[in-house]
């Protein structure tokens, strides 16, 4: 890859221009404290600009654009993936259920405090306009509208002492929602 970021870069241009690997550049500012990256407030801002509302240096700033640009470099993964325990399970479900060989329909909708939540459904066949991830040979079933928001979620499989299901774990959980909380966005189905 040519392109690359730099301190001058807009941070729309950033997820725009590096859409595949947006999920990962996301945590890697969260992980730095820069938690608001992905809001649409900081989308007309430049890189610097964002990072100058963070008590952080000049140095600390390019060693954070340097780590940026190393994850351009490194391999890509499914935009939305699952944990193997949740494909298994989901095999099983598939399995009581006589869908054998459906997708899962993965999405959000309207809802609540946070403005929407997760969804999980079956799906025969995806629509013409789906974006189609596979994880540990689960086909996954995305409306366009849902995939942007949903860049970089993993779809995991939890038992506790409230019961089990399925996880919603979301990589803009530093952006005011946590969806792995268990906060109003969070998913157990």
């Amino acid at each position: 890859m040519n392109e690359r970021i730099h301190r001058k870069m807009p941070i729309v241009e950033i997820f725009d221009t590096f859409g595949p690997k947006s999920h990962k550049l996301k945590r890697e500012l969260v992980a730095s404290g820069v938690e608001c990256s992905c809001c649409r407030s900081s989308h007309d801002l430049t890189l610097e600009e964002k990072l100058s509302s963070h008590p952080m240096t000049d140095e600390q700033i390019n060693t954070l654009v340097s780590r940026l640009n190393a994850v351009l470099d490194e391999p890509d993964e499914p935009a939305i993936q699952m944990t193997e325990e949740a494909a298994r399970q989901f095999r099983s479900i598939l399995v009581e259920e006589k869908k054998i060989g459906w997708a899962l329909r993965f999405g959000i909708q309207d809802s609540g405090c946070c403005g929407y939540e997760y969804f999980l459904d079956y799906s025969e066949q995806a629509q013409t306009t789906d974006q189609v991830f596979e994880s540990h040979g689960i086909q996954i079933h995305v409306d366009p509208k849902s995939a942007a928001q949903l860049d970089g979620t993993i779809i995991d499989y939890a038992e506790g002492k409230h019961g089990a299901g399925f996880k919603i774990v979301s990589p803009s959980s530093g952006c005011g929602c946590s969806g792995n909380s268990g906060g109003c966005c969070s998913s157990n189905h």
